[in-house]
């Protein structure tokens, strides 16, 4: 009995250490590192595919886009997965599949993984938007939201913005116009500001159609 809680606790013990290890690797953040993932997919919105990356004890929720065949491929495969900093948003990987993220929901880890620090004022910038698409779960619109590049977020002058629909941001959403507003630290990350109302931001992406 006393050899199996020995090989109970070994195993344990390495799997902390390689748990570890991942963590040390995405806290450096290298390019062309990588930690293994687990998906979990949450849906689909408008062409873009919702789904939740488990690596290096941490959950990141990223969009990918649906009609990539390779990020779709990603649900069917049995090979170990890993979430590798390439590229703007990391790249999801096996041995024979390449798939780049083109969204971001988790946007309170991003905003942590940025070399650059602030405080004192809370930064704001006008926007404008258009709202492309709405089910029960999100809004999105398409506009200029160029706080968004604090975060190292490209193309902020032409970029999809995600809201929760409901009685806090329908109004604002609905002006077209608006104030971003940048927080340092806390649960909102950005947001639109209206007639004394908070409408957080829930993540960014990429347009589908660039063209618009």
């Amino acid at each position: 009995m006393r050899g199996i809680h020995d090989s109970i606790g070994v195993a344990l013990g390495l799997l902390a250490l390689a748990c570890s290890a991942d963590r040390a690797i995405y806290d450096a953040a290298l390019p062309g590192t990588g930690t293994g993932a687990e998906l979990v997919w949450l849906g689909v919105h408008d062409g873009y595919l919702d789904v939740e990356v488990e690596t290096a004890g941490k959950q990141l929720r990223f969009l990918l886009r649906e009609a990539d065949p390779e990020c779709t491929e990603l649900r069917n495969v049995d090979s170990p997965i890993q979430y590798r900093n390439s590229g703007p948003l990391g790249q999801l990987q096996t041995e024979n599949l390449t798939c780049e993220p083109v969204g971001l929901l988790s946007l309170a880890e991003w905003r942590s993984r940025q070399r650059r620090r602030g405080s004192g004022l809370v930064p704001r910038a006008a926007a404008a938007w258009s709202q492309i698409y709405r089910d029960d779960d999100w809004v999105l619109v398409r506009g200029r939201f160029t706080l968004a590049s604090r975060l190292g977020w490209a193309g902020s002058v032409d970029t999809v913005a995600l809201f929760e629909p409901g009685p806090v941001c329908d109004p604002i959403i609905a002006r077209g116009v608006g104030t971003l507003v940048f927080y340092y630290g806390g649960r909102n990350v950005l947001a639109l500001l209206g007639n004394g109302a908070v409408c957080p931001l829930l993540g960014l992406a990429i347009p589908l159609d660039p063209k618009g």
